[in-house]
């Protein structure tokens, strides 16, 4: 069942950390840099690329920021010798993405959410007494945060969406290959996980990854617009999100939260519930094609 898998991965301590990979060689010296931005397929670049583009559609504080993601291929889901993965990340696969899209910055906040509560007349969701503000909305179901999208969208003129599962996970690595975009190793400085402060974060706290997105690991489980499959057999290769066969009740998590152990807490691990569930670890963040 959907529901053990995500308290299965928020318990934690089934697996063992990773070894410490051996230190690579110096790169060749490369070309010199292009002027657009584009990813590398691993986990370093010959050279540094141009900070990515931050912008809001609308100038005001309910506005999200976005960052834009370039186009590209990856490898999505892990690799069968791989100790820390579980079955539903499977087969890996390379997906393509040809076309630039945005994804928030940050998770959306109680701040953000608010004030669509306000406007459409929809239920404030608890925040648990951690705070509102810039604390990521938490307690919303994935219908909630369709509802957002779709208000955010009359609002702005712009055509905002939940991201897609490869999209999310594309953007979470940032050209890397690695359990974490840090690294192998989990770091607890990076991430709000493994119940180090047995609770949400304000977003921002923690640093960015290469393309400037915070908080792709811990703080809370982030909706996407997929539909849930057990593994990845006959998943789309273009970076759409996956809505045909499945489970059209569940809908697809990724990120972990502020209670996800590391092994759990992966740029690979992904998990799903139902489509009208609401729990105190479970948040989103917004995206739209470009």
């Amino acid at each position: 069942m959907v529901m053990e898998k995500l308290e299965k991965l928020e318990k934690g301590g089934h697996k063992p950390d990773r070894p410490e990979p051996e230190p690579e060689p110096e790169p060749e010296p490369g070309p010199e840099p292009e002027d657009e931005w584009w990813p590398s397929m691993g986990p370093e670049e010959p050279e540094p690329r141009p900070p990515p583009r931050i912008f809001r559609d609308v100038d005001e504080p309910w506005c999200p920021e976005l960052v834009e993601i370039p186009p590209g291929s990856f490898f999505m889901g892990s690799s069968d010798d791989d100790d820390l993965a579980y079955e539903i990340e499977h087969p890996r696969h390379k997906v393509t993405i040809s076309r630039p899209f945005a994804l928030g910055v940050y998770p959306v906040t109680f701040d953000e959410f608010d004030v669509f509560c306000e406007a459409a007349d929809h239920d404030k969701p608890e925040d648990g007494g951690w705070g509102r503000v810039r604390n990521p909305v938490i307690n919303v179901s994935w219908n909630d945060a369709v509802a957002y999208c779709q208000w955010l969208s009359t609002e702005t003129g712009a055509d905002y969406r939940l991201p897609s599962e490869a999209e999310w996970e594309y953007a979470c690595r940032a050209g890397t290959e690695t359990a974490y975009w840090w690294g192998e190793q989990w770091d607890p400085q990076m991430a709000n996980a493994d119940r180090s402060v047995e609770k949400t974060t304000k977003v921002g706290a923690y640093p960015a990854n290469p393309w400037g997105l915070h908080d792709t690991h811990g703080n809370v489980w982030e909706w996407v617009e997929d539909v849930w499959h057990d593994n990845y057999e006959g998943a789309p290769d273009d970076g759409t999100a996956w809505t045909e066969g499945g489970d059209a009740t569940d809908r697809v998590l990724r990120g972990s939260s502020w209670s996800g152990d590391p092994g759990s807490t992966r740029s690979a691990v992904r998990n799903g519930y139902s489509s009208t569930f609401r729990i105190s670890i479970l948040g989103f963040r917004v995206s739209k094609t470009l």
